[in-house]
Parts: structure tokens; C-alpha cells; sequence
């Protein structure tokens, strides 16, 4: 199975090499957003929110603001919580604390979906550059067609519909 798809890739010309490294771009980018979501971020970040849980159900929002100030380099997760804290210390309802929280969220979600509209641009250059390497392919198959003897001409017109194929 593996020699027949280095058969294909070899014999489908230069656009073959074009979308394989369209691929491996595709490919580090979706490892590193793998890492940066699920192996650097979501385990550190729930743990933190866990140490604030207890002192927030029984109301000491002062000091769970101060702790949060002091770490709020270090944790993306600590905007969000001093936010909260500080509409709830201002007796904002449900409807403000949730606006905060919102408010946190537009600015987060921007660093969390840094780099993926990369793959959709990706997958469609890719599938852009088949179907150029397809009428690259049909187009040189014609090229020498038209130019061959009649003895050749078959040979050389399944050779670039194959080409253009692969």
C-alpha cells in the first residue's frame, strides 16, 4: 500500500510537493494549537479556578480578588474570575456579572483561535492546487499529443492523463 502511494506521488508531478508541504503546515498548526489548548492551558487553568471555588461560595470576594491580582500574569483564567468577583462586589446582578464575563470571553477567544482560520485557508489552497496540477497535467499531455507521431500519441496522452490523475 505505501509503495503504491509513493507510485502516485511520484508520478503526479511538482503540485504533488506543493500539497504535501500545504499539509505539513496544516499539520504543525493543528499540534500546536493541540498543545497550547489541551496539554499547556486546560489543566493548569482548571486546577486555578478550583483554588478560588471554595471562597467565592462562602462570599469572600476581597480576598479572592487580592489573590487573583497578584497572580494575574500568570493565568489567563484570573481575568476572567477578577472580573466577575468585581461585578459581584458591585451587587451587579446575574445580567452584570455575565456581561463581564462576556466581555472576558470576546478578548480570550481571540488568543484561543489564534492561527486556525490558517487550516481552512490551507485545505483550500490545497484542494486549489490539485485541480491546477490536474490541468497542468491534462494540458502537457495535449501539448505533446499534438506534437508526437501517431505511434506515440497514445502512449504519450495516457501518460499525462495519468500524470494529471495522480
Amino acid at each position: 500500500m505505501i509503495s503504491s502511494i509513493i507510485d502516485s506521488f511520484s508520478s503526479g508531478g511538482l503540485w504533488m510537493w506543493v500539497i504535501l508541504a500545504l499539509q505539513l503546515i496544516s499539520i504543525a498548526i493543528i499540534i500546536e494549537r493541540v498543545v497550547a489548548l489541551y496539554v499547556k492551558r486546560k489543566p493548569t487553568e482548571l486546577a486555578f479556578a478550583n483554588e478560588f471555588e471554595t471562597d467565592i461560595r462562602k462570599g469572600k470576594l476581597s480576598s479572592v480578588l487580592e489573590r487573583v491580582k497578584e497572580t494575574r500574569s500568570e493565568h489567563p483564567l484570573s481575568t476572567a474570575i477578577q472580573a466577575g468577583v468585581q461585578a459581584a462586589q458591585g451587587f451587579g446582578g446575574k445580567d452584570e456579572i455575565q456581561g463581564k464575563m462576556d466581555e472576558v470571553l470576546l478578548s480570550e477567544n481571540s488568543s484561543i483561535e489564534q492561527r486556525t482560520a490558517f487550516l481552512a485557508m490551507l485545505a483550500n489552497v490545497g484542494t486549489l492546487t490539485g485541480l491546477l496540477g490536474t490541468i497542468v497535467g491534462m494540458i502537457k499531455s495535449f501539448t505533446a499529443v499534438s506534437s508526437a507521431s501517431p505511434g506515440e500519441k497514445a502512449t504519450l496522452l495516457s501518460q499525462g492523463i495519468s500524470e494529471a490523475m495522480n
